[in-house]
């Protein structure tokens, strides 16, 4: 399971679509996505103050073409990356995520 923090905006048109285009799959070609562990790192570095998150659950084996592992130089591992639009067939649950302690540290 991967995750992403979803541009709502972007999220309610792929549920019209069927398919999801947050505006960095335009800006930089890939939607930015991350593993659970990574979650409260990735938080504090691009979404400092902000108190809930809509986070989608995607599930790899649904994107095997899309899906690609890449080392991100500035974080020091690897991070998931989805190359092209996001189907929404691929997304197994959306919840919210509430960055608690993570604001604090």
């Amino acid at each position: 399971m991967i995750y992403h923090f979803a541009d709502l905006e972007a999220w309610e048109k792929a549920l019209d679509t069927g398919f999801y285009k947050p505006p960095s799959l335009k800006s930089e070609g890939f939607i930015h996505c991350c593993f659970k562990r990574q979650m409260e790192a990735v938080v504090r570095r691009h979404f400092p103050g902000q108190t809930e998150l809509l986070t989608l659950h995607i599930v790899e084996r649904r994107i095997k073409e899309l899906y690609k592992e890449e080392y991100v130089e500035a974080a020091g591992e690897n991070y998931p990356h989805v190359y092209g639009p996001l189907p929404i067939l691929a997304v197994e649950d959306v919840s919210m995520f509430y960055p608690t302690d993570v604001q604090k540290t």
